[in-house]
């Protein structure tokens, strides 16, 4: 459980990168912690935050990284990264191991569909998605 760095040392430093949302929609980061030294392969991120969700009805919000190269992800389903989210507004705390090199980001999944429709990329230094050449809406 989260609970043993709820109230353990001050947030890590990290930098907000890409982020793109539906109107009626945001995700908050109020903390995150990281075990480990840098946003890298084997460090495990903890974030707890809130979220509004005012585009549908239902979503599935979940922590990740994309990775530089697909090849060298791994994956661990037991994970505590992603919870159901209903309409209106809520808090969040999800906890992520980094799997390979790349970029950490909260997304909103759609609950019937399973298409992500808004997210936000952050990290720090060269981990930090900042420039996409996509879309949610394509």
């Amino acid at each position: 459980m989260l609970q043993s760095w709820l109230d353990g040392p001050p947030s890590t430093p990290y930098e907000v990168g890409a982020a793109e949302f539906q109107s009626g929609d945001a995700l908050i980061i109020d903390r995150l912690q990281l075990e480990g030294e840098e946003f890298e392969p084997g460090a495990t991120i903890h974030i707890e935050g809130r979220y509004e969700l005012g585009s549908r009805e239902a979503a599935t919000l979940y922590l990740g990284t994309t990775a530089i190269v697909a090849r060298e992800a791994s994956f661990e389903e037991d994970e505590p990264n992603r919870m159901p989210v209903r309409s209106g507004s809520g808090s969040f705390a999800l906890s992520h191991r980094i799997p390979a090199h790349g970029y950490p980001h909260l997304t909103l999944y759609d609950a019937e569909t399973g298409a992500p429709f808004g997210g936000i990329y952050f990290g720090r230094g060269e981990s930090v998605l900042h420039d996409r050449d996509w879309s949610y809406d394509n």
